[in-house]
């Protein structure tokens, strides 16, 4: 796994790009995880056009939102598809992206779990527009749009 990781971190520029497949910011590869984006259960397979790296929190959210709203999930999973399909991650995919979790914010803001807590973790939200703030950070054309 460590092989394709590093495969993916290369491949994607993560390294320059300092966020991960859903924009979430991180500052050591290490706190990147591998995520299934065709789940395993679907028979998705380890590889690297399956594969997007995701730190814990987003991790943890986009199985959040793969519970709560899967038509959403399967949203979001085509536009990590596209990220591979692109070669890149590009500002406008994450701007969709960004644009799908303050939907799902917005509609479950008072949802609770059934222990209680908040479904929207403050560890969901902790994500900056990091295409508006700098955009000569994102190599790919649809960056300056």
């Amino acid at each position: 796994m460590t092989k394709l990781k590093n495969k993916l971190y290369e491949g994607f520029n993560l390294e320059n790009l300092g966020v991960d497949f859903m924009g979430y910011e991180f500052q050591n590869k290490r706190e990147l995880t591998y995520h299934h984006i065709q789940p395993k259960n679907c028979g998705g397979k380890t590889t690297y056009a399956n594969g997007a790296l995701l730190i814990r929190s987003s991790h943890n959210y986009i199985h959040t939102i793969e519970v709560y709203d899967y038509k959403l999930f399967l949203q979001l999973a085509r536009e990590l598809l596209g990220e591979h399909q692109d070669g890149a991650i590009t500002a406008q995919r994450l701007s969709y992206i960004y644009e799908m979790l303050e939907y799902f914010e917005d509609k479950n803001k008072y949802v609770t779990t059934s222990k209680g807590t908040p479904l929207i973790k403050e560890e969901f939200t902790r994500r900056r527009k990091l295409w508006q703030d700098t955009p000569t950070r994102w190599t790919s054309a649809s960056a300056a749009s």
